[in-house]
């Protein structure tokens, strides 16, 4: 992973020079949805890793470089139909929110996304991570204009706010 974070920098630099023909994202999918799939994996083991040395996950700053990535996945995944990762993703680094501020999630998906969040929901341990998730589907939900799907989750969540 370090190998492919140097990379990553590196085309940073050429991006800022003016360089390069496209961004990030266009980039991307020529890398392949095999190479995306594993480089998504090896960041939440990263992740993983710098949480067990004692970085506080609660912060940006020590995981400034795996973020960055993910802000390049994420939207690749979702517009190219593997919303499933994209979400998988976003909890393994713990910024769940970050899937309501794309603009990737239109009519034509946020459906996926909204129901792989609710059956992901039951898999959780922690409650509050039950509760982020729920909240999340339910921002999509009133995001998109679901009302009735937005009050099936908050029936769901108990929560009487």
């Amino acid at each position: 992973l370090q190998f492919k974070l140097k990379g990553s920098a590196d085309f940073e630099l050429l991006a800022t020079l003016g360089d390069t023909a496209s961004a990030a994202e266009s980039n991307l999918g020529a890398w392949g949805h095999e190479f995306v799939r594993s480089l998504a994996g090896e960041i939440g083991q990263e992740y993983n890793a710098r949480v067990i040395t004692g970085s506080d996950p609660e912060e940006d700053e020590p995981f400034k470089d795996l973020l960055g990535m993910v802000d390049v996945i994420v939207p690749f995944n979702v517009s190219h139909h593997a919303e499933a990762e994209a979400v998988d993703l976003l909890i393994e680094v713990q910024r769940l929110s970050k899937i309501l501020e794309l603009d990737s999630i239109d009519e034509g998906n946020y459906r996926r996304v909204c129901m792989y969040l609710i059956k992901t929901a039951d898999f959780m341990s922690d409650p509050d991570d039950y509760a982020e998730v729920l909240e999340s589907a339910y921002q999509l939900f009133i995001k998109q204009k679901q009302y009735f799907d937005a009050l099936r989750v908050a029936l769901r969540t108990g929560n009487d706010e």
